[in-house]
């Protein structure tokens, strides 16, 4: 594509000026062209019609930006050095942001923005079975996996990870698993049970007396009396035939170890993801403790070097003193000699008192 927009740009120095001529229409105005403008296509428009097209480009968000001749059928983009001479550089600037925004909103498959709020940073998603890896952002230092686009995991898989951290499809997923291999709920605690062989009379670890068909829990003197009365029998092992069967009964029992090393999976990875996360917030903690001390001593020196300017502005001031009282002496004792002042006072010996 830069290798097109330099033959482009380059193509578009062949052409000269076009004179103004009533059979030259703007693609824009549909008018006869004024001040004309001659792109790398040949097409001419009015230099002002071209200029409000390309200024008013970062608001329509329409890119790339191409030349609408031939009824709108040309399609050749308009070379970037034709853009440059109609636009300022803030301008370009602006339609440069606006160019990368459309992009990026237009391939969200390719590209996805951080997900901490007010965070503006873009980053590459995995495509086609992509090497997945997790990312840091350069602005907040938050972790992503660029496959799902969640909190980074590593050690895991997405799909893990999403089935861990929702706990509607951790629900869903548990009680399809309860469905097909009968497993049921304690109606009092909640806690799963698993009948294996005997009748339907259950009792739970909680204390509770509980019917099997209709899971509901009764004192334990009236319970096979309910059994009785309102399912026909209490579910002796006739009505449970797989009770000697010692190969479903393995089966079963191998199916419960499954479900609790599934569980004992799930607690292992939402462990690791904890330890990830705590690691997470340290490092981000420390990073924040060094920049803390950088500033403190970027500070510390600013204050060293502020004093050590002070201390030397004292001594020279100290020194400008001390030179001018030396010079205000030596001033003195060139023109202000003591001189002898003589008073007459009369003493009792009539003599006189020379006074310094």
């Amino acid at each position: 594509m830069l290798d097109r927009l330099i033959t482009d740009s380059l193509d578009e120095l062949k052409y000269s000026p076009v004179p103004t001529t009533d059979e030259i229409v703007c693609p824009i105005c549909y008018v006869g062209v004024s001040s004309p403008e001659q792109l790398g296509c040949g097409h001419t428009y009015c230099s002002s019609c071209l200029r409000h097209y390309l200024t008013s480009a970062t608001d329509s968000a329409l890119f790339p930006l191409t030349c609408m001749g031939d009824e709108d059928r040309c399609k050749i983009p308009i070379p970037i050095p034709t853009i440059q001479r109609f636009l300022t550089a803030q301008k370009m600037d602006q339609l440069l942001q606006s160019a990368f925004t459309t992009y990026i909103d237009k391939h969200l498959q390719e590209f996805k923005y951080c997900g901490t709020p007010d965070c503006g940073q873009v980053y590459r998603t995995a495509q086609d079975g992509g090497s997945r890896s997790t990312l840091q952002c350069p602005s907040c230092f938050a972790s992503v996996c660029n496959a799902c686009g969640e909190e980074g995991h590593e050690g895991m898989t997405c799909e893990d990870y999403k089935l861990q951290s929702d706990p509607t499809e951790q629900e869903r997923m548990t009680e399809a698993f309860a469905k097909v291999h009968n497993i049921k709920k304690c109606p009092s605690c909640q806690v799963w049970m698993e009948k294996i062989a005997g009748c339907n009379h259950m009792t739970c670890r909680c204390g509770a007396h509980v019917c099997w068909v209709c899971m509901k829990s009764y004192p334990q003197d009236i319970i096979y009396q309910h059994m009785a009365q309102a399912h026909g029998s209490i579910g002796l092992d006739d009505q449970v035939p797989f009770v000697n069967d010692i190969e479903r009964e393995r089966q079963v029992l191998e199916n419960y170890r499954l479900a609790n090393r599934m569980l004992q999976e799930q607690e292992q990875l939402r462990m690791q993801q904890e330890i990830q996360r705590q690691e997470d917030i340290r490092r981000r903690e420390q990073q924040r403790r060094q920049e803390e001390a950088r500033e403190r001593e970027r500070a510390a020196a600013q204050r060293q070097a502020l004093l050590q300017r002070y201390q030397a502005v004292q001594t020279e001031r100290e020194a400008a003193q001390r030179y001018a009282t030396y010079t205000s002496r030596q001033a003195g004792t060139a023109t202000n000699q003591p001189y002898i002042r003589a008073q007459p006072r009369k003493e009792e010996s009539g003599s006189w008192c020379v006074v310094m």
